[in-house]
């Protein structure tokens, strides 16, 4: 039996759901892989982060141990008290591996201490010291400063404030990948990017399940909205947000319908306490290229009010100034989306053989381009649509994935993997080449 303790950014929905506290969006692929994970009688799971009470907190949920440990500091912060907070959970749980899920947060580095190097795992998703060199995505120090708000004075923040914080997150994530012995990655970007700070790492290829929502349903060209664009995002500058609207001025002459769906809040309509200067700037530009009647911001959407907008979309774009491998785009084509995206960081990987189309993060004339061959050519769609599906089913084959994990573990604990024989349809051992 290996004990395998995960650290989470978040608590995962289905323990916020059974605590009755409000369930973030996000975390859904993490608890898929944990469900299938689980299902190995080889295997004992438990999942750590933090949360807003006064104590450690333990409970057992469908054969999953979860750890709540008290937390009150920014969590762009290093909190050392949390150091004892995981030795409890040591003395209780007695990790075989630790496995951190991202290094977005530099609390998590308090878990680093629990075991040795060769026992402890990063799974890489965004790498926030690269996202900060591209966090201002194009804007200039006037577009900055020329939009600085009430809420920016007040609590003494700023594009380029959001910018350092990266940074400084990004020096936590330095440390923590000199501090283990693994990473499991799954892109050529973020397998280059981890071994530059750490060359004696050991990388481990496996790719991410999806949420359960997006398996399944299949986007249809005859019932899609006509001239309609989906993006998972848009509240910060690395998102590229400004990036389409400049591409939707050009567009729209030719297509008067055209209309953006954007999923989250909209951040151009707040209080001004609540006026950012990334929300003023998109204001401007909105009222600039006369498209407030073209664009809607959804609210926050749950997995399946994703996968309506996702089916309703006649192109879904991802137009990040930098990614990893990223789930919106995964999703977009395991339901079969046309998808346009920007040729940054891990996204080529995504898009091999034709299952997205690909531009320069900052030449919106090509994303215009792009976007009008599109809505001329449903047999480009069709194609890009059959592509896209193909690959994200193989990619995010979730019984596969969940056993490529498993394998990890194991080679973590023995120095060598368990594959399935072909012969046999059993596991047995093999060496592992790194």
């Amino acid at each position: 039996m290996i004990n395998v303790l995960w650290i989470t950014n978040i608590m995962l929905p289905a323990v916020s759901s059974y605590l009755g506290k409000k369930v973030q969006y996000g975390g859904g692929w993490m608890e898929a892989l944990l469900a299938d994970l689980s299902r190995n009688e080889d295997l004992n799971l438990a999942v750590a982060t933090i949360y807003d009470g006064k104590e450690i907190k333990q409970l057992k949920y469908k054969s999953i141990t979860y750890y709540l440990l008290p937390f009150h500091n920014s969590i762009q912060n290093y909190e050392p008290a949390l150091e004892s907070a995981f030795q409890q959970i040591r003395e209780w749980f007695q990790p075989d591996i630790v496995h951190l899920h991202g290094t977005e947060y530099p609390w998590k580095n308090a878990a680093l201490s629990l075991l040795p190097p060769e026992r402890l795992v990063i799974s890489l998703q965004g790498l926030l010291g690269i996202c900060a060199r591209y966090y201002l995505a194009g804007l200039s120090c006037w577009d900055v400063w020329s939009n600085l708000t009430l809420r920016d004075l007040i609590k003494r923040t700023s594009i380029y404030r959001e910018q350092k914080a990266f940074q400084r997150a990004g020096e936590f994530e330095r440390k923590a990948l000199q501090k283990v012995a693994h990473v499991i990655g799954r892109t050529s970007w973020d397998r280059v990017h981890a071994l530059a700070v750490n060359p004696q790492l050991h990388y481990h290829f496996c790719n991410e399940n999806l949420r359960s929502a997006f398996y399944g349903p299949q986007w249809n060209i005859e019932t899609k909205e006509n001239f309609s664009l989906f993006l998972s995002q848009g509240t910060y500058p690395l998102k590229g947000l400004h990036i389409v609207l400049k591409a939707m001025y050009l567009l729209k002459a030719n297509y008067p319908d055209l209309h953006l769906y954007i999923a989250g809040n909209d951040i151009t309509s707040v209080s001004l306490i609540h006026y950012s200067s990334y929300g003023k700037y998109l204001k401007k530009m909105i009222k600039k290229y006369d498209l407030r009647t073209n664009i809607t911001f959804t609210g926050p959407l749950d997995a399946d009010s994703m996968v309506k907008y996702y089916l309703r979309a006649h192109v879904f774009i991802c137009p990040s100034a930098i990614e990893n491998s990223p789930n919106s785009l995964g999703e977009a084509q395991l339901l079969g989306v046309p998808c346009i995206a920007s040729y940054v960081g891990g996204i080529p990987d995504m898009a091999q053989n034709g299952a997205a189309l690909l531009y320069r993060f900052e030449e919106w004339e090509m994303l215009a381009a792009l976007i009008s061959s599109l809505f001329v050519s449903p047999e480009t769609c069709c194609r890009l649509s059959g592509e896209a599906r193909k690959q994200a089913l193989l990619r995010h084959n979730r019984q596969k994935n969940a056993l490529q994990m498993h394998d990890i573990y194991y080679s973590m604990i023995t120095g060598s993997s368990k594959e399935l024989c072909k012969d046999t349809g059993k596991k047995q051992p093999c060496l592992i080449a790194d």
